[in-house]
């Protein structure tokens, strides 16, 4: 004998499910499609449940992915403009009249400024005039090492942009170096020919 009580009480709980979307435990849908129920009442089949919480996941992970690589860019690029920005302004553009030999003092208080900066080796437009100073105050040494490093970092737009009147071809700077160190070597040659007579 059926239960009525039971009966109604089933169709009572199906008749819910419907109005919000879901069906009561234990009653499966198509046939033999398993059925899984989120947070908000909604039954979905597991697999689309699982396809749903990967899909989430990777794209958060993209998001974060990008949102790192976008901060280490910005980094870089604040560390390459050091001395000037974008559109030549700042240290560097203030000093170009430094870079005129008769006007040396005011290029050694460049270059003092400059080695302030926080990673002022890794823009070329700080590396450049550094290279100009020791050529002329011919210390071809720390010419050179200077010169080592503006090579790595070396950027000709940016540096004809700031120093348009100046030679910042590598070929040339390298000139500079080399022409002051043979007049050293013929100078240092002259003295010892100079003290070899007087003996």
């Amino acid at each position: 004998m059926l239960n009525v009580g039971k009966i109604l009480l089933l169709m009572g709980m199906e008749k819910r499910s419907k109005q919000r979307g879901t069906l009561p435990e234990g009653i499966v849908v198509g046939g033999n499609t398993p059925v899984s129920t989120n947070l908000l009442g909604w039954s979905v089949p597991r697999k689309r449940l699982i396809s749903i919480v990967v899909g989430t996941v990777t794209g958060l992970m993209l998001i974060v992915a990008a949102l790192v690589g976008l901060q280490q860019y910005n980094k870089r690029q604040s560390e390459k403009y050091v001395c000037s920005d974008k559109s030549g302004n700042g240290i560097a553009s203030n000093i170009g009249a430094g870079l005129v030999y008769s006007q040396a003092n005011v290029l050694k208080k460049t270059v003092a400024e400059i080695k302030k900066q926080t990673n002022y080796q890794k823009d070329p437009t700080c590396m450049y005039p550094i290279v100009e100073y020791y050529v002329y105050i011919n210390d071809t040494n720390k010419a050179r090492e200077s010169y080592d490093v503006l090579q790595k970092i070396y950027d000709a737009k940016r540096l004809q942009r700031v120093y348009p009147n100046q030679p910042v071809k590598l070929t040339e700077i390298k000139k500079q170096i080399d022409d002051v160190a043979a007049q050293n070597k013929a100078l240092l040659d002259s003295v010892i020919h100079i003290r070899a007579g007087l003996h």
